[in-house]
């Protein structure tokens, strides 16, 4: 018999890592699950000032895939008035942020600046480089 994934535990499974993966690299976030971002909708994560992350994983992420959670990390975004912050997975991979270059990068046009192709996608330990870098904390 085949087993069924259960998405949701997936993904609360994958907020934890995620949460547990940042807080061992930036102690003095104070991170938790956005618990009511199922009742309410929302972003998965509280606690990153300003920031408003989506986290994803899944066996594979096709580009469709790419473009409809970027879509949807800038609508929770915008929902609350934060930055949008994309952190996804695929199985037997790293983990990989993106995040819009006009929020790391001074000096380019704001217009667009939601479009995934006005993205970067980093490493967990190149984002941290970028946080730490900006002050964000």
């Amino acid at each position: 018999m085949k087993k069924t994934i259960n998405s949701r535990a997936k993904g609360k499974t994958a907020e934890r890592e995620v949460i547990n993966l940042l807080t061992a690299l930036l102690p003095e976030l104070n991170l938790e699950r956005n618990l009511d971002q199922t009742r309410e909708g929302g972003y998965d994560i509280k606690g990153m000032q300003g920031w408003a992350p989506e986290v994803k994983r899944y066996r594979s992420i096709k580009p469709a895939d790419l473009a409809s959670f970027w879509d949807q990390t800038i609508e929770q975004a915008r929902n609350d008035h934060k930055k949008p912050l994309l952190i996804m997975r695929e199985d037997f991979r790293d983990w990989v942020v993106v995040l819009r270059l006009t929020d790391v990068v001074d000096n380019i046009a704001q217009e667009h600046d939601d479009r995934l192709d006005m993205t970067c996608q980093l490493t967990i330990n190149g984002f941290i480089r970028i946080w730490k870098l900006h002050h964000w904390e």
